[in-house]
């Protein structure tokens, strides 16, 4: 199953300056999810009500207008925020344009919070937060190809960045260009993760100079381009596994995520979901045991589910093993995801075909009558009902 990084949104906080500041991932619009945050201490009750009383004797000072919503939205209130800061929306300058923008997006007005964003371009072309927000605002909304549109309107006004890079790579993952119009080409001299011509060399085929390249119009190539520029945050690592992933290289994909695990699972708001990240990828990858081991993980933080998470997830390997054609450990792993209320009628028919054999016809009977419970006209009706009959 594809996992929309809009499925991800909400696990890690990224920030709008550029490869040193970034912070985590989502979808398209992982970088807009989450409030932005401050360093300032806290202000408390009593002075947010001071600089509310200053500003009813001063309505026309922006500056004390951009302290009292800087106060709101270290409070979340954000619609609060908003309506201090739109009287003088045109005289805020590039920086608090941005928080402008946040408060009307995160009071639920992303229609204005994109209008605000345009308008503070036309004052500001050169300010690459307002052009990342307003890249943001196009991808939190799904609209991916207005978003590329930003991004190539924002290199031609600001120098290329990694941050720019990314966004472009979320737009094109989510419109499934993961590797883009890729072809093998003829490169001498090249090697694996080398950009040749506005391409990446992808991966080496017929042991020669031959490379599938992905052009520059892809998820990869944008990707490889913002991590090789420095970007090294947790948003950048799981889209990069995601790509990879998305490319039916599993296991290339999932080694990305393990090798970074503590720094990926310390670091998602979302550690539930990062987990359920984490044993997506890695039964793809057919790793099994970690997939178990992220499986318990997820039963930690919600005991109420731990059946349905470790049934399910016992069923997964049982059904991997069953591919592979390993029957002993189909069998093994699928009675333990029995044990955890998991399974279905080709499960159950398995294992008591297996008692069976093996002369456990009690054991076997049990499931028998499971398997009819299930689907009262299962294919192999006739055969069980002899069976049961024959059991003494």
């Amino acid at each position: 199953m594809r996992c929309s990084l809009f499925h991800l949104g909400v696990l890690l906080l990224c920030g709008r300056c550029g490869a040193g500041s970034m912070g985590a991932p989502a979808p398209a619009a992982e970088n807009a999810q989450q409030p932005p945050t401050s360093t300032q201490p806290a202000v408390g009750a009593a002075e947010l009500t001071d600089l509310a009383q200053r500003l009813v004797q001063d309505p026309q000072n922006s500056a004390l207008r951009v302290r009292l919503a800087r106060a709101h939205a270290q409070h979340a209130a954000w619609a609060d925020a908003a309506r201090v800061l739109l009287p003088v929306a045109k005289r805020l300058n590039a920086e608090d344009t941005v928080l402008a923008a946040d408060a009307l997006r995160l009071s639920g007005d992303p229609a204005r919070s994109a209008a605000l964003l345009e308008a503070g371009l036309t004052r500001f072309p050169r300010h690459e937060p307002l052009w990342l927000a307003w890249i943001d605002a196009a991808l939190e909304q799904k609209q991916f190809a207005t978003a590329l549109q930003r991004v190539n309107a924002a290199r031609r006004s600001v120098p290329p960045t990694p941050a720019l890079c990314f966004r472009a790579a979320q737009a094109y993952f989510e419109m499934g260009q993961v590797l883009g119009a890729a072809e093998v080409r003829h490169v001498a001299d090249g090697r694996a993760g080398q950009f040749v011509n506005q391409h990446l060399l992808v991966e080496q085929r017929d042991g020669g100079q031959r490379f599938l390249c992905s052009p520059a119009a892809s998820a990869l190539y944008q990707l490889r381009r913002a991590l090789d520029g420095g970007l090294d945050t947790p948003a950048a690592h799981v889209l990069h596994a995601r790509i990879w992933h998305s490319a039916g290289r599993f296991r290339t994909g999932f080694a990305i995520l393990k090798n970074r695990e503590a720094m990926l699972l310390e670091s998602a708001g979302d550690r539930e979901g990062m987990l359920a990240v984490f044993c997506e990828l890695a039964l793809s990858a057919d790793a099994l045991v970690d997939f178990l081991r992220y499986s318990r993980m997820r039963t930690t933080l919600r005991p109420q589910e731990r059946q349905s998470i470790l049934g399910h997830a016992y069923l997964a390997v049982a059904q991997r093993y069953n591919e592979r054609g390993e029957e002993a450990l189909y069998l093994e792993f699928g009675r333990r995801a029995l044990e955890y209320g998991a399974g279905d009628a080709t499960l159950l028919l398995r294992l008591a075909d297996s008692d069976w054999s093996a002369g456990r016809c009690g054991e076997a009977a049990g499931f028998y009558r499971r398997v009819l419970a299930l689907e009262p006209t299962h294919i192999d009706r006739q055969r069980i009902l002899e069976r049961l009959a024959a059991d003494p």
